[in-house]
């Protein structure tokens, strides 16, 4: 009998992204083990609930590396899976240290490099080599935006072969009544003159909502009925809670925590935003796509991938790109006295934002958005998908 291991950083990502695959391979036979922190009940033959630190370089990670070596030993895994970049650092590098008979077959699923073209030099040197460290071990490499496919070319990141995908594929979207997104505003104090925009992710360096924090002080000046919400929980959760104070915009700017019910607030919101650092395949934007609301985000990769500018959403930059600082830097201790590149920046954003306010046609950008992301759907990308994941045959 065939036996996979599926790893992840958490076990929520498994079951938001691959339970499709896995059910597939359970059908057909196959043990599937599960390596991620966290449990659930799910219809796999194990489970290890491992602990993994955010910081690579921490102690406790050359630890997991030991007990992630000693777990392939003992379990000689035909074929393992990895996702996430920390779970799949750590996984692969236990591969290539593991004295098991069976090193089985690996592939490594990248849903979005830690790095770009853009990345500061020291910094993308630092993931790039540890990706190569990984490269002995990963017989396929798979990505899902344009950007990482040409990265991991350009720098050799698998021995044998690397595919692009369109993702793991999203369901069709539910089908909402009103009475939900009335229920909803309701439940955050929003009303219906209120401009909803929503924005779904953990609270992170990378996510970079302090971008939208420190510009809403300017957004409300041309939009006084805006209302950002902030769905998700991390580190920054304090951090930004400080500054929202701060900026006494404690009226504008909502910091929801983890949504269980994303797809509804989804739904009950005007616009979608992000203004993430870089992405993989952003799900909160495809998701919205899917319910035809409309979507503004930062000109990054991932985000690149799924809006093209003023057709099925709109583009906006987070930084100068003649200095290439980041936006988080020229916008820190944002006190109302805004230099004129910074002003340039956040004009952009409200403009756009304007552009979807009051845009009398954006029922069509709306079905430009819904035509779009058909081709990102699970039955049409599982098939594809699948063929490169089922090697064991």
């Amino acid at each position: 009998m065939k036996k996979i291991l599926y790893t992840a950083s958490r076990i929520s990502h498994i079951l938001n992204f691959h339970m499709p695959y896995i059910n597939y391979f359970k059908n057909k036979g196959y043990t599937i083990h599960i390596l991620s922190e966290g449990t659930a009940n799910i219809n796999v033959d194990k489970i290890y609930n491992i602990p993994f630190e955010k910081k690579i370089t921490s102690i406790n990670n050359i630890l997991t590396i030991k007990t992630v070596k000693h777990i392939l030993h003992q379990e000689q895994y035909d074929l393992i899976i990895t996702n996430t970049s920390l779970a799949s650092f750590i996984v692969r590098i236990a591969k290539q240290i593991s004295k098991a008979k069976n090193h089985g077959r690996l592939i490594n699923i990248s849903h979005g490099y830690l790095f770009s073209k853009n990345t500061p030099l020291l910094k993308k040197i630092l993931y790039v080599t540890a990706e190569k460290l990984c490269v002995k071990s990963t017989d396929l490499l798979i990505t899902m935006n344009k950007e990482d496919f040409e990265l991991a070319n350009k720098y050799k990141l698998c021995k044998h072969k690397i595919e692009n995908i369109k993702g793991m594929g999203i369901t069709p979207p539910p089908i909402f009544t009103y009475d939900i997104k009335q229920k909803t505003r309701l439940k955050y104090n929003i009303n219906s003159n209120d401009i909803l925009i929503t924005y779904a992710g953990e609270l992170s360096k990378r996510k970079n909502q302090i971008f939208l924090i420190q510009s809403m002080k300017n957004i409300i000046k041309k939009i006084p009925n805006a209302k950002l919400l902030l769905a998700g929980n991390g580190e920054l959760y304090d951090f930004y809670k400080q500054e929202i104070n701060r900026l006494d915009l404690e009226n504008h700017i909502i910091l929801a925590g983890f949504v269980s019910q994303i797809k509804e607030l989804i739904f009950s919101s005007d616009i979608i935003i992000s203004s993430s650092k870089s992405e993989g395949l952003p799900f909160n934007i495809m998701e919205a796509m899917s319910l035809k609301i409309p979507v503004i985000a930062s000109n990054v990769k991932g985000h690149n991938d799924l809006i093209k500018d003023a057709y099925n959403g709109y583009l906006f930059e987070i930084e100068d790109k003649k200095t290439e600082k980041s936006s988080i830097k020229k916008l820190e201790l944002y006190d109302n006295s805004v230099n004129s590149d910074n002003i340039k920046i956040i004009d952009e954003l409200t403009e756009k934002l304007l552009k979807i306010i009051n845009d009398k046609n954006i029922s069509i950008m709306k079905e430009n958005e819904a035509a779009f992301i058909k081709d990102y759907m699970i039955d049409r990308v599982f098939g594809r998908n699948i063929k490169l994941l089922d090697i064991l045959d």
